[in-house]
C-alpha cells in the first residue's frame, strides 16, 4: 500500500469518529499499594470451607463428675466400605491392640493410647468404612475410662488416638442404673464400660456403663460431644446399630432405643426364652442374634431370628476343643468366628464362609472390626 493511500484512509478515519469521545481513564492503584487480586483470596476461603465441611476437632469443655473432659468432636459421617478388611486383635495379658489385615493375617500396626493413657480395656468398635475404630483406654487401676478413637490409612496403620467419651461417675449413674444381677463392683468413684458400638456412620457412640449400682445405657453424639443416659429394664448383653436407632438385648428381652426420645427408661418390645445352652448372644442390626452352641467337642454357629415363630438356623458346626464368641461388622453382614484355630469368615446375606490366613495363636483372642 503507499503512503499516498495510506493517508487518505487516515483521513477518512479520523473524519467519521471525530465526535467518539475519549475512553475515560482506568482508577489505577495508587504506586506502592497494589491491589489485591480476588484470585488470591480463593484459596484461603476454599481452604476455610473444607474445614468447616469435613468436621475439623472442636476441642470443649464437660464438666462431668466433678472433672474436666475435652471430648474431640465433629467425628463423621464415614462412608461404608465395600467390605470389611482390618480387624483389631487384642491380647488381653500384654494389653497390646493390634490391626490386623484379615485375608493374609498379617499385622499392621499397633494401637498406642494416649498421652497419659497407660491400659487397654476390652471394648473396641468400628464404624462401617473399617477405617473409624474405637477402643477403651484407663488410666491406672482406678482411673476412669474413656474411649478414644483412631483413623486407619489404607494400609491399615493407625493414626493419632483422641478421646472422644467416657464412663459417667458412680454418681451419675446411680441416678439412672437398673440393678444387675452381676454388677461389676467396681470400688471406683467411676462406673465402668462394658461395651461400646460406633454408629455404621461414625457420628454416635453407645455405651453399656455399670457400677455396683447396676447398669445403664449412654449414646454419645460424637458431633457435638453431648451425652445421655437411660434406664434399661434388664441386665444388657449386647447392642448394635439400625441405622440412627439403637437395638439391645439381654437374656429374655430386647428392644430399640431412639437417641431423640426424650424418656428416660428404654422399653423392652420383645421378650424370649432365656438359654443356657451358650454365652451371651451377638446382635445383629436387623433384631437376629447370633450364638455358638456347644456340647462337648461340637460347636454349632445358629442363627436366632427376631420374628417370632421362625426357627433357628445352623450356620455353621464344627469339632473343636477351642470356642470363641464370633463379632460381625458394624453393618451385621460380615461375620469372624474362630473355627478350630484358625479365624473364619461368612457373608451372612449369602451364608457362604471361608478361612482366613489369620490363625489363632493364643486362647480366646478378642477380635473387633
Amino acid at each position: 500500500m503507499n503512503t499516498d493511500l495510506e493517508n487518505r484512509l487516515r483521513e477518512a478515519f479520523d473524519a467519521r469518529t471525530a465526535g467518539v469521545p475519549h475512553p475515560a481513564e482506568p482508577a489505577w492503584a495508587a504506586a506502592g499499594r497494589p491491589r489485591r487480586r480476588l484470585w488470591t483470596l480463593v484459596p484461603a476461603a476454599a481452604v476455610t470451607l473444607v474445614l468447616l465441611l469435613t468436621g475439623t476437632f472442636v476441642r470443649v469443655t464437660l464438666d462431668d463428675g466433678g472433672e474436666e473432659f475435652d471430648p474431640a468432636i465433629g467425628m463423621g459421617p464415614v462412608r461404608p466400605a465395600t467390605s470389611p478388611r482390618f480387624a483389631a486383635r487384642t491380647d488381653t495379658e500384654a494389653h497390646k491392640v493390634e490391626i490386623v489385615d484379615v485375608p493374609s493375617g498379617k499385622v499392621r500396626g499397633t494401637l498406642t493410647p494416649p498421652a497419659g493413657y497407660d491400659r487397654f480395656w476390652t471394648p473396641i468398635t468400628a464404624a462401617a468404612d473399617n477405617r473409624t475404630f474405637f477402643f477403651t483406654v484407663v488410666q491406672g487401676e482406678q482411673g476412669r475410662m474413656r474411649v478414644a478413637q483412631v483413623h486407619l490409612d489404607d494400609q491399615g496403620r493407625p493414626g493419632r488416638p483422641v478421646l472422644v467419651a467416657q464412663a459417667p461417675s458412680a454418681a451419675d449413674l446411680r441416678v439412672v442404673a437398673t440393678p444387675s444381677a452381676a454388677p461389676t463392683g467396681r470400688p471406683s468413684p467411676w462406673a465402668g464400660i462394658d461395651m461400646i458400638a460406633a454408629s455404621p456412620d461414625a457420628t454416635r457412640l453407645a455405651m453399656v456403663t455399670s457400677s455396683k449400682d447396676g447398669e445403664a445405657l449412654a449414646v454419645w453424639d460424637l458431633r457435638t460431644g453431648s451425652h445421655r443416659r437411660w434406664n434399661v429394664p434388664a441386665p444388657v448383653q449386647s447392642i448394635a446399630w439400625d441405622a440412627g436407632r439403637l437395638r439391645w438385648a439381654g437374656a429374655s428381652a430386647a428392644g430399640i432405643l431412639d437417641p431423640e426420645d426424650p424418656a428416660r427408661t428404654v422399653r423392652a418390645d420383645r421378650t424370649f426364652p432365656e438359654r443356657n445352652d451358650s454365652d451371651m448372644p451377638l446382635l445383629l442390626p436387623s433384631g437376629d442374634r447370633i450364638v455358638l452352641l456347644t456340647a462337648g467337642d461340637e460347636a454349632r454357629l445358629t442363627l436366632l431370628p427376631a420374628r417370632s415363630g421362625k426357627a433357628p438356623v445352623v450356620l455353621d458346626r464344627w469339632r473343636s476343643d477351642s470356642y470363641d464368641q464370633p463379632v460381625a461388622d458394624s453393618t451385621g453382614r460380615h461375620l469372624l468366628y474362630t473355627r478350630g484355630h484358625r479365624i473364619e469368615r461368612m457373608d451372612l446375606r449369602t451364608r457362604k464362609h471361608s478361612p482366613t490366613s489369620s490363625k489363632v495363636t493364643k486362647m480366646d483372642p478378642t477380635l473387633s472390626w
